[in-house]
């Protein structure tokens, strides 16, 4: 059975491809494909294009059943995130991620392709949007604002993206602030030790994208191809998707998330001989026979409020429950 990609950058038109997904090792990607794995960079695929197709043309998407998904109502979600609290005290970590996934019945008459579409129109200048189908892995589709790296051998740049509100004339909280600065700092480190020439940064700016608002940072530097996959490689994952101190984060994610975050929060994109466009895969759903499964995380520190944070997945919720209802 073939496999499916659909998938649109900011600003650019879509494409709709028919083809084969082979699974490879994430530090042997080839290059001149488009790519994604999941959060622990063990499953990890790149797509052999076949055909094109029309947009208006149908395919047959493979769906994963509910039974393989654990979601949480909001009493679950709070006592399972104060558990993730105190062990986080316990271990001196001072910022971890925390997920959860939110089932929405789907309708038997739904057209995925016209989904996409929508998604499509709806962010064309804000997020990179795709829909993913094989049988390997089920479908997917998703709206991500977060770019992990972008670019060619003359200018590469990436984005510090962190803090979440859903209204432009709320304040930001130190809170936020400081997540954002956390997030900052990783990034500029870890560029720093590869070793970029003419490394610049913008100022902190609040960006919208999709239902809600974030605190941006831009960085951009120039780094020989050579090096590119040893730089999504030291990237990812970032503190704005694990946490930090970023080894005891991630095994506390491991460990005490109550779902595998399979592609949520991985890497989707592709790389070229010349260039390179990879994003974190955020504001993203599985989707299942009967349900669409939204992924939805935020970032706790110490001083977070669990009924907060709840509202907070809320929130980033409605980047795609307002195509979905629509």
């Amino acid at each position: 059975m073939e496999g499916f990609l659909a998938y649109q950058e900011p600003g650019e038109e879509s494409g709709y491809f028919v083809g084969n997904w082979h699974s490879i090792n994430f530090k042997e990607i080839p290059s001149n494909y488009f790519f994604l794995t999941d959060f622990v960079k063990q499953n990890c695929f790149y797509f052999e294009k076949r055909n094109s197709l029309n947009k208006n043309l149908g395919f047959d998407f493979t769906f994963d059943i509910e039974s393989s998904i654990t979601s949480l109502d909001r009493e679950e979600y709070l006592t399972k995130l104060s558990e993730f609290q105190r062990e986080m005290s316990s271990q001196g970590i001072e910022k971890a991620i925390f997920s959860r996934i939110e089932l929405h019945e789907k309708s038997e008459t739904i057209d995925l392709i016209e989904l996409f579409n929508n998604f499509c129109q709806r962010y064309k200048d804000e997020a990179f949007v795709y829909l993913i189908s094989d049988p390997q892995f089920g479908t997917w589709i998703g709206a991500t604002p977060e770019i992990l790296v972008k670019g060619d051998a003359t200018n590469l740049n990436t984005v510090a993206l962190a803090g979440t509100k859903n209204k432009e004339s709320i304040q930001w909280t130190e809170k936020e602030v400081k997540e954002q600065a956390i997030v900052s700092d990783y990034i500029r480190g870890k560029l720093k030790s590869l070793d970029p020439t003419n490394l610049r940064e913008s100022d902190v700016k609040t960006v919208k994208n999709g239902a809600v608002f974030h605190l941006r940072k831009d960085f951009e530097f120039q780094l020989s191809s050579l090096k590119w996959n040893e730089l999504v490689d030291e990237m990812h994952p970032t503190p704005a998707v694990c946490g930090r101190p970023m080894k005891k984060a991630y095994d506390l994610i491991i460990d005490k998330e109550p779902h595998h975050r399979l592609f949520y929060t991985g890497l989707i994109g592709y790389k070229n001989e010349n260039s390179l466009a990879v994003y974190v895969n955020l504001r993203c759903m599985q989707v299942l026979e009967d349900h669409f499964a939204l992924y939805l995380g935020g970032g706790i520190t110490s001083a977070s409020k669990p009924e907060d944070e709840w509202e907070e997945t809320v929130n980033k919720s409605k980047t795609l429950l307002s195509v979905l209802e629509a």
